[in-house]
Formats: structure tokens, sequence, C-alpha cells
């Protein structure tokens, strides 16, 4: 589930590369930063801790938890940052 986002859902590897995938001004993903820094990024990478204005790219996926606009799931979120992280997602 999780590569199938990175990959095809989400187009990550359009920007960033990922275990050898893709590729291109964004950080390398493979093994980047801690679960809850990843979790929060991805939620809203615009939030002043992050990038706030410098960030022109990467879009939110999940700011308002709960909120039904969300790109992501709060499931489908720990999944793919578990996936990012090589760790076992139960």
């Amino acid at each position: 589930a999780g590569r199938k986002a990175i990959v095809d859902v989400f187009a990550c590897i359009d920007c960033h590369k990922f275990q050898s995938q893709g590729g291109g001004s964004a950080p390398d993903l493979t093994g980047y930063a801690s679960s809850q820094w990843l979790s929060e990024f991805i939620s809203n990478p615009a939030n002043e801790r992050f990038y706030g204005d410098k960030n022109d790219r990467m879009p939110a996926f999940a700011v308002h938890p709960g909120d039904p606009a969300n790109r992501l799931s709060a499931e489908d979120l720990a999944i793919l940052v578990a996936w990012l992280r090589g760790e076992w997602y139960e």
C-alpha cells in the first residue's frame, strides 16, 4: 500500500528519490527522518516548523485530523510513514 501510494497514487517519486527509484530536486526519502517528523511534515509541509513560505511544491496531505478533504486518512498516513521508514505496520 505504501509503495502504491508513493509511486502511483501521489507520484512522490516524481520529485523524491526512494530506494533507487525516481528523483528530482526534493530530498531522498529512503530512511528519511523520524516517524513523528515525517507524519507531521506530510500532513502539512508549509507549517512554519518546517519550511514555511519556502515550501513551494509539496502539497499538504492531512492538514486537519478527521477532515474528509484530507488526501490521506490517519491510518493511511501511518502506513505510508511506516513504509517509508522500513518499519512493520500492524
